[in-house]
């Protein structure tokens, strides 16, 4: 009765977290795409990008960490210290954040009417912004929801494939049940480490995708050689768009062998490497978005069209956008349900959702090449 109570409180309070978290990453985005010109969007979405791979370095090495150990015995475990740690650099950040950033009423003053800042009057925009909505943007959203069908169980399963992997390396040494227990804790442990490494080769990718981007368009997409790609001014689409493909196939064609990897090292090597992917997913996609919003709203301003102007479409693009990552997720978890009770083990199920994820993955990868001939003019 106590366990059932602890787990439905447990769902509870995690779905209210969930609810909380989903207007700060929302804010966080479109506070990124109105403070910065067309020009400025491709780097500005690789240092949000950066800020969170710091930001993941930060979680998994502090839950590679025995907190409970380090700290007084009995004061709390480590998963309550990690909890606290985390809502107390959240509350940080974000505070710091509102207090920096300032709005640019100017900027938006000629589309602040009476008859629009009441609740009907926003939710008038918000629809018109929909249906307004670039054919592009629709475009993105289904090629993150595709792509996050895969991303879920991967990043959702990953440390269980590795403690999995870790208990069967080493459970042939001993198998009492002191040395079980320590197993699961190290391997737990384990999960945090490949965690810190991915998150690591996530943040030096981001670092360099923006140069790597323009150095590839001038290599595969320019017929001009007069200029350095590097001093190109214009945005490297084709080149983006290219990366994004090439990172969904090499996250399919990762997990498609995941089954044939049978040591520690080799699981967690190959969880690292997939920061190269985990890099892409946190840059391209938003960095695209950002460029269409942007662009479109500067032509309107250009032409002085100002009664065009949708002020709510900005909401709703990030909103649309933040439920094709989340509605994916969802289902994805699903799914894993039904595979993991028609799984014999714990071993197989994880491995088949790891499948699952690499085929969901290959169809982002299709569905971004058959749209690939409208975003590259992005």
């Amino acid at each position: 009765m106590v366990r059932a109570s602890t787990q439905v409180n447990s769902i509870i309070w995690f779905s209210l977290l969930n609810v909380a978290i989903q207007p700060l990453q929302m804010a966080s985005r479109a506070i990124i795409i109105e403070n910065n010109d067309t020009s400025d969007q491709v780097a500005a979405s690789a240092w949000a990008s950066r800020m969170q791979g710091i930001g993941s370095m930060l979680g998994f090495l502090l839950g590679s960490i025995p907190l409970s150990e380090v700290l007084p015995p009995g004061l709390a475990t480590n998963f309550s210290i990690l909890c606290l740690l985390g809502s107390v650099l959240l509350l940080t950040t974000a505070f710091i954040s509102a207090s920096v950033i300032e709005e640019d009423f100017d900027a938006v003053a000629p589309y602040l009417h009476a008859e629009t800042n009441t609740v009907r009057g926003r939710s008038r925009g918000f629809i018109e912004g929909v249906a307004t909505m670039p054919r592009e943007v629709w475009q993105i959203f289904a090629v993150q929801f595709f792509a996050w069908l895969g991303w879920f169980p991967f990043r959702t399963y990953y440390s269980s494939w590795l403690a999995n992997t870790y208990t069967t390396e080493m459970r042939w040494q001993s198998a009492t049940a002191d040395v079980e227990l320590d197993l699961q804790s190290h391997a737990a442990r384990l999960g945090s480490i490949a965690g810190l490494y991915l998150s690591l080769i996530a943040f030096v990718a981001n670092c360099a995708l923006p140069l790597i981007t323009r150095l590839l368009d001038g290599i595969l997409n320019s017929n001009e050689t007069i200029r350095p790609p590097w001093k190109r001014s214009k945005t490297p689409t084709r080149a983006i768009l290219q990366v994004w493909i090439a990172s969904h196939a090499y996250f399919a064609f990762a997990v498609f062998f995941a089954g044939m990897i049978g040591s520690q090292a080799g699981v967690i090597l190959m969880i690292s490497s997939l920061g190269l992917s985990w890099a892409v997913t946190l840059w391209v996609p938003f960095c695209l978005i950002g460029l269409i919003l942007s662009r479109q709203q500067e032509d309107h301003l250009k032409s002085g069209a100002f009664e065009d102007l949708q002020p709510p479409q900005m909401g709703a693009v990030v909103g649309f956008h933040n439920a094709a990552i989340s509605a994916p997720q969802i289902l994805s978890a699903l799914i894993c349900s039904v595979v993991f009770t028609a799984s014999s083990d714990a071993a197989q199920g994880t491995l088949l959702v790891l499948l699952s994820g690499g085929c969901w993955t290959l169809v982002a990868a299709f569905v971004l090449w058959v749209f690939f001939a409208d975003l590259q003019h992005i």
